[in-house]
């Protein structure tokens, strides 16, 4: 349990001392991974809360809602540190975002047999799905 939070937290205090030690745009990349650890160890916290209480909560609840924003916090950190973003053309980004869509569209088809048994709510199963 400790490190479910001590880790998550440590990380989110190293990752704002960088943000405020740092220029430019790694400044910018660690105030998302800052963001981003604040929001996993959120996640965990409330995981942790719900524990104490007794608390199962269904698929998918706030917790996991942290952990997909983190994400993003986080990718976003990555393009600004590695500083990826002038390097990447406007036609590679459609191209991915175009991939992307079709490797989930393949999958819907080939998973709505098992789509369809879930035992989850459809945005429970879309959110799994994604997950």
């Amino acid at each position: 349990m400790a490190a479910q939070l001590g880790g998550p937290l440590a990380a989110t205090v190293l990752c704002f001392l960088a943000w405020r030690r740092s220029v430019g745009t790694d400044r910018r990349a660690w105030a998302n991974f800052a963001i981003g650890s604040a929001l996993y160890f959120t996640g965990n916290v409330l995981y942790f809360v719900f524990v104490l209480l007794g608390y199962t909560p269904r698929f998918p609840s706030l917790p996991e809602v942290t952990y997909f924003v983190m994400a993003f916090f986080f990718a976003a950190g990555m393009f600004q540190y590695g500083n990826v973003g002038p390097q990447i053309s406007r036609l590679q980004l459609y191209n991915f975002v175009l991939i992307f869509c079709a490797i989930s569209l393949a999958s819907l088809f080939a998973l709505t047999g098992s789509l369809r048994a879930s035992v989850l709510s459809p945005f429970g199963t879309l959110a799994a799905f994604l997950y």
